[in-house]
């Protein structure tokens, strides 16, 4: 009597059973490369609105912070510069000059773009009460976003700041 050789049941089940886990985890990294940069643009620019918010809720009268969002320039990398600025009262509010050194910044290099009604370069600044303010690069205010203020990231990612201050993604 001969003795065929081959696989079980059990031994097919468990090799198939693999290579679908192995694929439901690979497959969706392979394609989604192309959205990790906006995604963590996104979140990191939430995250620094909600500080610049905070921030100027509760510091004194004779300082303020800015939120400024610029091109990468002078062999800077990136696609835009997100900026926490703190800087005197007296400076213009909407300045987007990043070449002052006596204002503390906090940089972070974005992996996307990010724009503003279709600005590029823009400051946004809060009131006491966490209501947006938005300037442009001249430091002339645009709007003081009474209807909200939408900011896209990349082309696709879009973030709300509402009229009351309350920011989210969309």
């Amino acid at each position: 009597m001969q003795i065929e050789r081959g696989f079980t049941l059990i031994e097919l089940v468990l090799v198939l059973l693999l290579i679908g886990i192995m694929s439901a985890v690979a497959v969706p990294r392979l394609f989604s490369n192309a959205d990790t940069g906006n995604i963590t643009t996104r979140d990191a620019l939430v995250s620094r609105l909600r500080l610049v918010q905070t921030m100027n809720m509760n510091e004194p009268q004779t300082q303020r912070t800015r939120l400024v969002v610029g091109q990468p320039q002078n062999g800077q990398t990136g696609f835009a510069h997100i900026t926490d600025v703190i800087s005197a009262d007296a400076d213009p509010v909407g300045s987007a000059n990043l070449s002052d050194t006596s204002a503390w910044r906090r940089m972070h290099n974005a992996d996307a773009a990010i724009t503003v009604n279709t600005r590029t370069n823009f400051s946004l600044l809060f009131t006491r009460l966490g209501k947006p303010k938005l300037y442009g690069s001249n430091g002339q205010l645009v709007t003081d976003c009474e209807s909200g203020c939408e900011l896209l990231v990349g082309n696709k990612y879009k973030l709300r700041i509402e009229s009351e201050g309350y920011i989210h993604g969309l």
